[in-house]
């Protein structure tokens, strides 16, 4: 017994189109059902891979990129304190021939704190 002779049995003014007509409908019924499946199944798997991420940056990166900027940020202070000391002390031989630190005259010192770090 075929498919078509089962349902003709089963409902007899029922035809082949009418049968086919039903299959395919349904199938897109179906069809269209595991399409918006699939797309808020690839949303949220987006949103947990963002996530991840996100999460992967805030423990693993971030941390290290902090470190070096506040090493390179102090290493900047430190230098620019030392350029400043050798700038406002300069080395004077005393009458024994030791180096001896004197700040600079006050006139100098004037004019090296008002310069500008813009050039």
């Amino acid at each position: 017994m075929t498919v078509e002779q089962f349902l003709v049995s089963v409902r007899p003014g029922l035809t082949l189109y009418w049968v086919l007509l039903t299959f395919a409908l349904l199938s897109f019924g179906v069809g269209r059902f595991f399409w918006k499946y699939e797309k808020e199944l690839c949303n949220e798997n987006i949103e947990r891979i963002k996530d991840l991420m996100g999460g992967f940056r805030n423990r693993y990166i971030e941390p290290i990129l902090t470190k070096i900027l506040d090493m390179t940020f102090n290493d900047g202070y430190k230098l620019a304190i030392n350029e400043l000391t050798k700038d406002l002390y300069i080395e004077k031989r005393n009458e024994l021939g030791e180096f001896k630190h004197e700040l600079v005259a006050d006139d100098m010192l004037k004019a090296l704190v008002g310069k500008s770090g813009v050039r």
